[in-house]
């Protein structure tokens, strides 16, 4: 039965609305009087049925009641369609609001997806948050109508713009979060693991990779259910006006990669690590420190190389204690290995040093492990390479190092200049320098320092997360690579493209490497530009032209210079070059060595592709340039592929891209037969046209 008595009123006047209402009820009920006289007193209740036995005795017309009744309704009315104009008005202007809110949050998001498949999780992380308060704002706008988020569907009928908004920014949210939450799990699990993780003074460390690995797991297995999460809403957002075909291809491309990323790392952590640290057992492994000043095959000149010893899952030791010059020279005064191709117009002797040759960087790294082992007799099993470019990043994230035996405090914007004079100039003005030759004797000091700064910042969540980002841009962008001699290890490795591996292309294909040979430290002051212009003719031959152009921005200063420089450009396989042209520059051997055998360059192979090869020498202020042509047919004919593959340690090339379609033939989605590409190539980067 219905509460009668649970009665609510705002003033006197509804009160006696109210107790009147009440009184038609209880008089209908008599049964209900007896509950009635315990809510109102009998003087109320007789007083209520006076007034409606008096009510209904009088039956007269009282006009000036209907006056003011008709007057009271059509104010009533007037109000509700002022308060109708003025929701009216407010709706427009929502929807305005709406809409700039909606079209903002969706640049912000597509400029999300850009910097998520570039890599550039800072950027990104800044668009998800912009988007993020459109989102908020739109919301508010939605509440504030009186309706909530579905209200947008008088906007857009077939689904609100803002549940699509709220989908697509969760989806950049996890995969944002899929590349940073490994990086925020390891800060944490080494932040704890205090006792297990420690570099001591020298050369001494302690630090459980079993440990970190199997603290890292749990975060693995969460990123693989985000993954999920993140294909369910990709497919909820397939077909919506928010995201355009190309970024939700995008999006999938990145989502996969993603997906295979934390396979691999899993596999890495359950497989790898312990392999690695030697669980039941002992491992070396080399680590190169490549000056990219100097720029070769595999990211540097190889001047200063330590070793890692591992021992029943623990490094226990980084070694310093080996010259690199020292071992070099005792080797070739006892043994004779001919340098390979132009490293002989520099050298008689081929060794550890220069070891670093081949284009294919895990055949450089089997090349350097052999010489170490030659020349030093101790056996590794793989290589961790890095340049100066990531040493410098390292550095300004980890701050600065005391080395008060040299009267120096060393920077990332001291670094190159100090350290460098230091190993070629200043060591040899002492007396005792040039007695004792150990001129990298300041980098064996050094290192252990930095690597216990390094150890140190990531015990540190907030800067470990900055150093984990630093070295996932180094591996991202060839600054840092791996080779390991455990081949399912190493498979691993190229497939994440973190080894230097010369990709495989069932089309077009362009390699640029250049190697400063006796070109001093000159290699990071020279800006590069390549134009490829690439055209397809209706028998499905791809002509190309291949413009290079080296600009010298640095001077005669030591220790910069003339850049003598060696270029190795590769092309698809089968490609015939169909014209060479030197356009501007020098492009004698090693300056002023004359031309190889009278020709400015010369074909060969490497790797399954055509090689060619010529020098390329810039002065301080000049800019070198050639032009080259070549034809080739490829594999397949429907989805043509173009990769530019970046060379590791390289920094300042553009790269120009024009892709013309046979007469009569136009892509869909610009309604055009030209593609235009212009991008900055600090990472492999891969075009797929369907030619359908």
């Amino acid at each position: 039965m219905k509460k009668f008595f649970d009665i609510k009123v705002r003033d006197e006047n509804e009160y006696l609305e109210e107790k009147e209402r009440f009184f038609q009820v209880v008089e209908e009920r008599p049964v209900e009087q007896d509950k009635a006289s315990e809510f109102w007193s009998e003087d109320v209740f007789k007083k209520i049925k006076e007034k409606k036995i008096k009510q209904k005795k009088v039956r007269s017309f009282d006009f000036s009641r209907a006056k003011n009744s008709f007057l009271r309704g059509l104010s009533v009315f007037a109000i509700l369609l002022v308060s109708l104009a003025f929701f009216y008005v407010k709706g427009v202007d929502a929807k305005d609001e709406v809409e700039k809110r909606v079209e903002s949050a969706k640049t912000n998001l597509n400029f999300a997806v850009e910097s998520l498949d570039r890599g550039d999780l800072d950027t990104a992380s800044q668009s998800i948050a912009i988007a993020r308060e459109d989102l908020r704002v739109i919301k508010v706008n939605a509440q504030s109508w009186g309706q909530d988020v579905q209200y947008f569907g008088l906007i857009a009928p077939k689904k609100s713009k803002a549940l699509e908004l709220e989908e697509f920014l969760d989806l950049c949210d996890k995969i944002l979060s899929n590349v940073t939450d490994l990086q925020y799990i390891l800060s944490d699990t080494m932040s704890k693991s205090q006792d297990s993780f420690a570099i001591g003074d020298g050369t001494e460390a302690n630090i459980n990779l079993l440990e970190l690995s199997s603290g890292l797991l749990p975060g693995v297995n969460e990123a693989n259910k985000k993954i999920a999460d993140s294909v369910v809403l990709l497919q909820k957002l397939e077909g919506t006006e928010l995201i355009s075909q190309n970024d939700f291809a995008k999006l999938s491309r990145k989502i996969k990669s993603l997906s295979e990323s934390i396979n691999y790392t899993d596999a890495i952590l359950k497989q790898d690590i312990p392999w690695l640290s030697a669980e039941g057992g002992e491992r070396n492994i080399l680590i190169l420190f490549q000056n990219n000043t100097e720029i070769r095959p595999t990211g540097g000149f190889l001047g200063s190389f330590g070793v890692l010893r591992f021992k029943d899952g623990v490094l226990t030791k980084i070694d310093f204690e080996k010259n690199i010059y020292k071992l070099d020279k005792e080797f070739y005064m006892q043994n004779h290995i001919d340098p390979p191709g132009e490293l002989i117009n520099t050298t008689e002797h081929w060794s550890m040093i220069n070891s670093n040759w081949w284009l294919n960087s895990p055949d450089a790294f089997k090349e350097v492990i052999r010489f170490y082992q030659l020349e030093s007799g101790d056996d590794v099993d793989g290589v961790i390479a890095l340049d100066t470019t990531l040493f410098l990043d390292l550095l300004r994230q980890i701050g600065p190092i005391e080395m008060p035996e040299y009267g120096l405090t060393v920077t990332d914007e001291n670094f190159l200049k100090d350290v460098q004079y230091e190993v070629e100039i200043g060591y040899f003005e002492r007396d005792e320098g040039a007695e004792e030759n150990e001129p990298k004797k300041i980098l064996a000091t050094m290192m252990p320092k930095f690597l216990d700064g390094f150890f140190a910042g990531l015990k540190e969540k907030n800067k470990a997360f900055q150093i984990l980002n630093s070295l996932g841009a180094g591996l991202s962008e060839k600054h840092l690579l791996f080779y390991m001699e455990k081949e399912d290890f190493q498979t691993r490795l190229d497939e994440l493209n973190y080894s230097g591996l010369l990709q495989s292309s069932n089309g077009d294909y362009l390699y640029v490497s250049s190697t400063n040979i006796g070109g001093v430290k000159s290699s990071l002051n020279i800006g590069e530009e390549i134009a490829l212009n690439s055209i397809i003719d209706q028998e499905g031959l791809v002509q190309d032209e291949l413009i290079i152009s080296r600009k010298h921005l640095g001077s005669y200063d030591w220790p910069d210079g003339i850049n003598k420089n060696y270029m190795r450009v590769l092309l698809p396989a089968g490609a015939s070059v169909t014209g060479f042209k030197a356009v501007s520059g020098n492009f004698e051997r090693i300056y002023d060595n004359g031309l190889k055998d009278g020709s400015e360059y010369w074909i060969d192979e490497e790797g399954g592709y055509a090689r060619v090869n010529f020098w390329m020498n810039t002065e301080p202020g000049n800019t070198s340039s050639v032009k080259i042509n070549y034809q080739f047919e490829p594999k397949d004919s429907s989805d043509y592929e173009m990769i530019f593959q970046k060379q590791p340690g390289l920094l300042n090339s553009k790269v120009t891209y024009t892709f013309s379609l046979p007469a009569g033939q136009k892509f869909n989605s610009t309604n055009s037969s030209i593609l235009n590409k212009t991008f900055d190539l600090k990472k492999d980067t891969i075009f797929r046209i369907n030619l359908r």
